[in-house]
């Protein structure tokens, strides 16, 4: 079986011929991103093998691989890399359920992705495609509660973090690179490499686009000083609309977030040979728990429709969105039918010992902030996540909400750990940038040339939304529409349009009409 640690786009397509069958792509493979010592045991992976009856496929236990499939009675085809599907002729019609909850939550529920005929394997999930049937199974339960003091919680979760580090340590000829925040996960990390002896080679932090301020280039650097790490800040990719359709593409039209990191995409090639991540650390040790009170209640009540209803409307705003969408794209992705699909996928974890951060990670986490290491920075290097360590993982998804719900066990755990730091400050998430009327302009008028380019397309509003975004251009406000969601919209109407099935198999030249950013990213 081939292995590959950082191919992301790697695929298998298997057609009935007559009595036998045609294979494209890679007959066996798998896709991994191993403990340097143990290969075997990996904690993300997806992998699948074809034994001229069968295709069989697998994927870790909580779906962190990105690995997509289409089946029919006559052919499957599966990918690490959706857009894969679509040039390989699987059909490109919307999934109406899945985009109302995407284009209010940013994230894509369970196995859902923006296209009805294309499905994410499950987590801990087993594919089995026989004579043109196919049978998907999923294994998981919930843990057991283990209730704890405070205080144990903390020496457990110091103590197993440790352990997912060493378990990960660069070889003495890898040159390992943290991406710095100005948050908690980062900082640990650099940290532990540190006291392990392995000092990476350099922290590097980016910028972010207003309204976001720039904490993390306030804070980062002297984090990385005091820790005697070398550090670098990246400019932003100066053209955003751009740089928003080259991201889509990489994370197979899942992820309408993480543009800013596409600058250290850019930049690792030749400088790093490993990665280290955060990936999972803030959910796991129940950031953010401290300000879902209410909805905790909800759920330990089993009211998930109420849940629901709140997640969606304090991560969008309806109005804007209603008025942005073509009055049959309104209909067609209503808040009605978002609010049903969320209300289902919260039921699922109503039995965990922590139902709010397990349903995090099984899909924001999961389905989209796993979507920048593993869909675009595993494209320049390998990509190391000690917070999804099995073993730390599994022991913080038996702690129950109370011994989480306080959001202190980074904190606490960073305090115990390296007392040395304790002094050095956070960044303060909710800072905003001052006013930035040269950025407003330049996207607003950018935006506005996208929109007028098709004027009649059947999911954006783009004279309505061209004429707004005018007055953004003229006063150097922010426009009054979350721009990257527009984006996504009018991109998706590029790939509606595309005659996929007429298309021969190697063209990406005008795939999305995207030209050269897609070539980038493929």
């Amino acid at each position: 079986m081939a292995e590959s640690e950082t191919n992301v786009d790697c695929f298998v397509a298997v057609t009935r011929n007559g009595a036998g069958y045609e294979v494209l792509g890679q007959p066996a493979a798998r896709v991994a991103h191993p403990w340097p010592r143990t290969p075997e045991e990996s904690d993300v992976f997806a992998e699948w093998s074809w034994n001229g009856d069968t295709l069989t496929v697998r994927n870790d236990a909580w779906g962190f691989q990105p690995l997509f499939y289409a089946a029919t009675s006559d052919r499957i085809v599966v990918s690490t890399w959706l857009p894969r599907l679509l040039q390989l002729g699987v059909p490109a019609a919307l999934d109406d359920r899945a985009m109302a909850v995407f284009l209010r939550l940013s994230y894509f529920l369970g196995t859902d992705t923006p296209f009805k005929a294309i499905r994410s394997l499950p987590r801990h999930g087993l594919l089995k495609w026989r004579a043109g049937v196919l049978d998907v199974s999923s294994a998981v339960a919930p843990p057991t509660a283990q209730p704890l003091s405070a205080q144990s919680a903390i020496d457990a979760y110091v103590t197993l973090f440790r352990q997912a580090v060493r378990r990960r340590l660069p070889a003495e000829d890898q040159r390992a690179v943290v991406p710095l925040s100005g948050g908690r996960d980062s900082r640990l990390l650099l940290f532990q490499l540190v006291a392990e002896g392995c000092r990476p080679a350099e922290a590097v932090t980016i910028h972010h686009y207003p309204p976001k301020a720039n904490e993390d280039a306030r804070i980062a650097p002297a984090v990385a000083e005091r820790a005697g790490v070398p550090s670098v800040v990246l400019p932003l990719a100066r053209h955003r609309v751009e740089a928003e359709r080259r991201k889509n593409v990489m994370t197979s039209f899942c992820a309408d977030r993480h543009v800013q990191m596409l600058p250290l995409v850019d930049y690792l090639p030749g400088r790093a040979d490993l990665i280290y991540d955060g990936l999972g650390g803030d959910v796991l040790s129940g950031a953010r728990l401290e300000r879902s009170a209410p909805s905790l209640a909800l759920l330990a009540s089993r009211r998930c429709g109420d849940v629901a209803r709140t997640l969606l409307t304090e991560h969008s705003d309806e109005p804007a969105l209603q008025a942005l969408l073509h009055p049959d794209a309104r209909r067609r992705f209503g808040f009605d039918i978002a609010e049903a699909c969320v209300t289902d996928e919260l039921a699922r974890y109503v039995e965990w010992p922590n139902p709010y951060g397990a349903y995090r990670l099984a899909n924001r986490t999961a389905r989209s902030v796993a979507l920048l290491p593993f869909g675009m920075l595993a494209r320049a290097c390998r990509v190391v996540t000690p917070f999804i360590d099995r073993d730390l993982t599994a022991f913080l998804m038996t702690l129950p909400i109370s011994a989480l719900a306080n959001g202190r066990l980074r904190d606490d755990a960073i305090a115990r750990a390296f007392p040395q730091y304790a002094h050095l400050p956070y960044e303060d998430a909710q800072a905003a940038c001052g006013p930035a009327p040269g950025y407003y302009r330049r996207i607003s008028w950018a935006l506005a040339r996208e929109a007028l380019r098709r004027p009649n397309t059947p999911l954006v509003r783009r004279p309505f939304l061209a004429s707004r975004l005018a007055r953004s251009v003229a006063t150097g406000r922010a426009p009054w529409f979350e721009g990257r969601r527009a984006i996504f919209l009018m991109q998706l109407e590029d790939v509606l349009a595309c005659s996929w099935e007429e298309r021969p198999q190697g063209q990406h030249s005008d795939l999305f009409n995207l030209g050269q950013d897609v070539r980038r990213a493929i």
